[in-house]
């Protein structure tokens, strides 16, 4: 669809400043006269704005596409909690919590579901993790960090 709209707005970007030509009185006779570098003129500097725009709008779809994750999987036979370091991601939903439960796996630590909590900025994501760890203490809950690489 993004493209779509792309070549829908160049299509009329090209005709908007396509100048056929202008008529001008020389005497009795009107002369058609062609702006060639008028017209490279504009169409140059049409690009430069449609070329930010897009930049910008990359560098936006960028931006949102990072999420700030921390794994944790509660233990609640043996009353721990299991906890990665917060990190950025990129990747689909559901990656992280399958790649950590397999680093529990490999690492024999019994675990109950694993959770992998998403917040768009760092700032967000620790507030959560220091909830996460408060609430956990009036629980009893003691902390283990997991020494885990999310993008292994």
């Amino acid at each position: 669809m993004p493209r779509m709209l792309a070549d829908i707005f160049m299509a009329f970007l090209h005709e908007s400043i396509n100048l056929k030509g202008i008529l001008v009185s020389i005497g009795a006779l009107p002369t058609k006269l062609v702006h060639s570098q008028a017209r490279i003129d504009s169409q140059t500097m049409f690009t430069k704005i449609l070329a930010s725009l897009a930049l910008m709008v990359a560098v936006s779809q960028t931006a949102l596409a990072a999420d700030w994750q921390y794994c944790l999987a509660p233990s609640y036979r043996e009353h721990t909690i299991y906890f990665s370091a917060a990190f950025m991601t990129s990747t689909g939903l559901g990656s992280a919590d399958s790649s950590f439960e397999r680093k529990l796996n490999r690492a024999g630590l019994t675990h109950d579901s694993v959770q992998c909590p998403r917040a768009d900025d760092e700032n967000s994501i620790m507030a959560m993790f220091q909830y996460a760890i408060s609430y956990n203490q009036k629980l009893g809950n003691k902390f283990v960090y997991v020494n885990w690489d999310p993008t292994s």
